[in-house]
Formats: structure tokens, C-alpha cells, sequence
């Protein structure tokens, strides 16, 4: 696993057109434009780690260093002056023969990593209800569900879960996931 770089956008794309197509998971994932996910690799707006077989892209994990949605509900997840010390994990996707095979947890574990080392105080995630899996995997790293948003575009309902950061969790997510940290 290791950052992805502008110059490999063309192949997050290409996962995620892949993902997006598959028809088990078409109803939950919506294909992005290049330039949408090209905002998560620009290291000024966020980073995207990158699932690699050999030199294939299998999974990836985007993160953005603002959590703009926080502004449009209704009670407050995080203090205001928070804000730039939010970040929000924007997107996920792992090939479907590389399911179940601990990436997903190991790339959560890995962005967790570089934003405590980064100094953010807290994480955001969206989840739909029907993802149980997606939130037990969340939970597990100490996520909780703060709030349930209704008639939200282009879905019913999501959750939002929430994780503070504190200094001495680094050491935790290393135990949580088998990664070379020079890479990162």
C-alpha cells in the first residue's frame, strides 16, 4: 500500500468506473469524474492510499482534509474551530475478487495513521444503514454513529460516524494493520 499520485489518477479511475459498473454493488456506489477524485490525490485537499497486486490497483481510500458536510446538519458534530482539523474519509472501493481480505481495514488503518502524525483531532465518515458491515468495520477503530441524516441525495438516509484523534492512538492503528510506514 502506498499514496497514489497524480500521474496514477487515470488508474483510480478506472477502479472506480470498475466498481461502480459491478452489478452486486451498482446500487451503492455512484462512478466519479476524474476530477472529483483527482481532489483526493492533490496533496493539498487530501491524499488517497492505494491497494496494490503488483503493479495493479485493487483498493483504494480517499481523504479529504475538510469535512464541508458538517456545516449542513443540523446538530453540531464538531465544534466550528474544528473544522481545518477535520478531515473525511470521501471514498472507498476495493475489486471485487480482492473482498474480504482485510484491505479495506488495513488502508482505515493506515489514513488514521498519517492523520494523527498530520495533527487532525477528528475523522467523519457517511454510511448508509444497509452497509452493517461497512459500520461494524468502522466502529471497530472507535467510529460512533453521531447522527442520522434523512433525504439526503442521492439516498434516503446515511449515518454519520465520528472518530476523535488523540496522540497516543498512532501506536494503535500500527497494531491494527501490517504496513510499511516508510512508504507513507
Amino acid at each position: 500500500m502506498r499514496l497514489l499520485q497524480l500521474h496514477e489518477l487515470s488508474q483510480l479511475y478506472d477502479l472506480n468506473q470498475s466498481i461502480a459498473q459491478d452489478p452486486a454493488t451498482q446500487a451503492f456506489l455512484n462512478p466519479r469524474s476524474e476530477a472529483y477524485l483527482g481532489q483526493f490525490i492533490h496533496t493539498a485537499t487530501g491524499f488517497t492510499i492505494g491497494a496494490y497486486d503488483q503493479e495493479q490497483l485493487i483498493g483504494y481510500r480517499a481523504v479529504h482534509y475538510t469535512s464541508q458536510h458538517l456545516e449542513h446538519v443540523p446538530c453540531p458534530l464538531v465544534a466550528p474551530k474544528y473544522y481545518p482539523k477535520t478531515a473525511h474519509f470521501a471514498g472507498v472501493g476495493v475489486a471485487p475478487n480482492y473482498r474480504r481480505q482485510g484491505i479495506a481495514q488495513q488502508m482505515i488503518s493506515i489514513a488514521l495513521y498519517r492523520l494523527c502524525h498530520q495533527g487532525f483531532r477528528y475523522v467523519t465518515v457517511r454510511v448508509r444503514p444497509i452497509h452493517e458491515q461497512s459500520i461494524d468495520l468502522f466502529t471497530s477503530f472507535g467510529f460512533q454513529i453521531v447522527y442520522l441524516k434523512k433525504d439526503m441525495e442521492p439516498v434516503k438516509e446515511c449515518f454519520f460516524l465520528l472518530k476523535e484523534l488523540t496522540p497516543d492512538q498512532p501506536k494503535s492503528f500500527i497494531g491494527q494493520a501490517h504496513f510499511h510506514l516508510s512508504v507513507l
